[in-house]
C-alpha cells in the first residue's frame, strides 16, 4: 500500500511539473517602453504599459493591454507648427491607448522538453492623443517556442488599419504613428508591426521579458515618416 501511495505521489508530482504554453501565457505584467519616432528623427515617448495574457486548456488565447505615456520631446514643436500656436502641451504629452487581442492557439507539439504554436489573432485599439480620438483595427499572427520550463521566444507580426480623428483642435503628429503629419483634421493609415520577444520564467511565479517593435506605413504617404518607430520594452510580471 505504502508503495502503491509513493508511485501515485510520484506520478502526481510529474503531472504538476509539467510545462505547457498555458505556464507561459496566463499572466499579468507592467511593462516599461521607449519608443523612437522616425527612428528618433522625430522624437521619443516614454511610457507604461499594464497586460494581462491568457490561455485557456481549449487553446483560446487573450491579451489585453492599456498603455499610457505622459512625454513626447517632439510634442512642444508639433503643437508650435499649428496656426494659431496651439496652447496644448508644452513638453506634456498624453497619450492612451486600451489594445485587446483575440486568437486561437494551433499547437504543432507540447511537451515537457519544448513546444511550438502559431497564433492567429485579430485585435482593436481605442484611445487618445492629447483628447484627439484614435482606433486602429487589425489582424496578426504570433508564432511561439518554448524552451523547456522557463524560456519562450516568439514574434508578433500584425497589420492593421489607423485613424487619428483630430477634429480640427489637435494635429495627427501627436499621435506617433502620424510623427510628421500637422493635419489638424482625420488621418488614417494602414500599417503593420515586427516584435521579436523573449520571456523568461522564475519557478513558474515571475516572468521576465525584454521585446523590440518596428512599425511602418505600408505607404508612408500620411505621415511623411520614412524610417518607422522603435520601441524596445523591458517587463515584469507574474504568473497564474
Amino acid at each position: 500500500m505504502k508503495k502503491t501511495l509513493i508511485i501515485l505521489l510520484n506520478c502526481s508530482a510529474t503531472i504538476a511539473l509539467a510545462t505547457g504554453f498555458q505556464d507561459f501565457n496566463n499572466n499579468a505584467y507592467l511593462q516599461y517602453s521607449s519608443t523612437y519616432m522616425n527612428e528618433g528623427a522625430s522624437g521619443n515617448s516614454n511610457g507604461y504599459t499594464l497586460g494581462a495574457t491568457y490561455q485557456s486548456k481549449a487553446n483560446i488565447w487573450i491579451n489585453a493591454e492599456a498603455y499610457g505615456s505622459a512625454y513626447n520631446s517632439n510634442s512642444w514643436q508639433v503643437l508650435a507648427t499649428t496656426n494659431p500656436p496651439s496652447s496644448l502641451g508644452g513638453s506634456t504629452y498624453g497619450f492612451f491607448l486600451a489594445t485587446a487581442k483575440a486568437g486561437y492557439a494551433f499547437q504543432f507539439f507540447n511537451n515537457d522538453a519544448n513546444g511550438f504554436q502559431v497564433i492567429p489573432y485579430i485585435t482593436g485599439s481605442y484611445g487618445t492623443a492629447l483628447g484627439a480620438l484614435t482606433d486602429n483595427y487589425g489582424a496578426g499572427a504570433k508564432p511561439e517556442y518554448r524552451f523547456g520550463k522557463s524560456l519562450k521566444v516568439s514574434l508578433d507580426a500584425m497589420a492593421y488599419s489607423t485613424t487619428q480623428n483630430g477634429g480640427g483642435a489637435v494635429p495627427a503628429a501627436v499621435n506617433p504613428s502620424f510623427s510628421n503629419n500637422y493635419d489638424l483634421g482625420t488621418v488614417q493609415d494602414f500599417r503593420y508591426t515586427l516584435n521579436p520577444e523573449v520571456q523568461y520564467d522564475i519557478s513558474q511565479i515571475v516572468l521576465l521579458g525584454i521585446g523590440y517593435k518596428y512599425d511602418q506605413s505600408f505607404n508612408n504617404q500620411p505621415n511623411g515618416n520614412p524610417d518607422g518607430n522603435s520601441t524596445v520594452y523591458a517587463r515584469i510580471g507574474v504568473l497564474f
